[in-house]
């Protein structure tokens, strides 16, 4: 995993501390967490770098069954916003209905309007499809 998150890391870094990684696709998906939670180094040394993030998913009626594999680690927190008609049910994950208007770039907006004072060091924003 290493090699790879080595050669990925100038695709996924961004100026400053608080980056954002928009639109990372699935197979990046796993490297961009682990390089903002610091996991990759956490893990060699054995300590916890802090450094919170949040993968904000917009939703309508794709399947979610790959999100539960994100929810429940440390310092990453799973927000899916969902404009469909029943709400989708992720243990772990935060689901927030929203109305059927836009495409993703209204549920990614309003997530950072919405929580512009306190967005996490990295925010990956992603469709829900895998």
């Amino acid at each position: 995993l290493k090699p790879f998150l080595d050669q990925k890391r100038s695709q996924l870094e961004f100026c400053g501390h608080a980056s954002t990684v928009r639109m990372a696709p699935l197979r990046l998906l796993s490297a961009a967490l682990l390089l903002a939670t610091g996991t990759h180094q956490a893990a060699a040394h054995g300590e916890d770098k802090g450094a919170r993030a949040e993968l904000v998913l917009a939703h309508y009626a794709e399947d979610l069954s790959w999100v539960s594999q994100y929810t429940g680690k440390p310092n990453l927190d799973v927000t899916i916003y969902s404009k469909a008609h029943d709400m989708p049910e992720v243990a772990g994950a935060a689901s927030k209905p929203l109305s059927n208007v836009g495409r993703e770039s209204h549920s990614f907006l309003h997530h950072i309007v919405s929580n512009y004072h306190r967005l996490a060091d990295w925010t990956l924003f992603s469709q829900a499809t895998p």
